[in-house]
């Protein structure tokens, strides 16, 4: 069961390269831009996922006491940071329309934000910084190539917006297994 949390974990940190990846390659195609713009996205998520992990070990020793109350509520708020996002991706607001390759890089940094605070959380996860770091590749490689190719339009973006919501309830259930189980 605890694998199963551990993947369902990355793949919902992994829908954060959605927004930023959709239509990509409509804006400028090629395959050299769009494999420029894939690896700024997928490189800054792992990015941050590290320097969470890297953090979390420096400090949350401190709270190894209460470690299931830290789970618990560290993703119930990565829950409720999601669900909030739906509505702002629905309506376009949190997508990124790109021009150039180096346009993606400040979207990118805020999207990951999320993936951050998780790796932060990883202190207390049964998982190695280096699983972590190939799940979270792989699969924010394969949501930003598949979101790529996605029309910039609002029906995508309901796309979007139903991900992150499904990816919010997976944290939800994620913060009550860590929280009782």
């Amino acid at each position: 069961m605890e694998n199963i949390i551990i993947v369902l974990l990355f793949v919902a940190f992994a829908v954060q390269a959605a927004p930023v990846s959709l239509g990509l390659n409509s804006s400028r195609p090629g395959i050299a831009h769009l494999a420029i713009r894939i690896s700024i996205i997928v490189l800054m998520q792992l990015a941050m996922l590290f320097l969470g992990i890297l953090l979390g070990n420096r400090f949350m020793f401190m709270l190894e006491s209460d470690k299931r109350m830290v789970l618990f509520a560290g993703f119930f708020l990565l829950a409720i940071r999601y669900f909030l996002e739906v509505f702002k991706i629905r309506k376009g607001e949190r997508t990124y329309p790109v021009n150039n390759d180096l346009d993606i890089l400040v979207p990118s940094v805020a999207v990951s934000i999320n993936t951050f605070l998780g790796g932060i959380l990883l202190y207390y996860v049964n998982v190695t910084r280096q699983s972590a770091l190939l799940y979270l590749f792989v699969f924010s490689l394969l949501t930003s190539l598949f979101y790529a190719f996605q029309p910039f339009k609002k029906q995508s973006f309901a796309s979007v917006s139903l991900i992150y919501f499904v990816s919010g309830i997976i944290f939800i259930v994620i913060s009550f297994y860590f929280a009782f189980f």
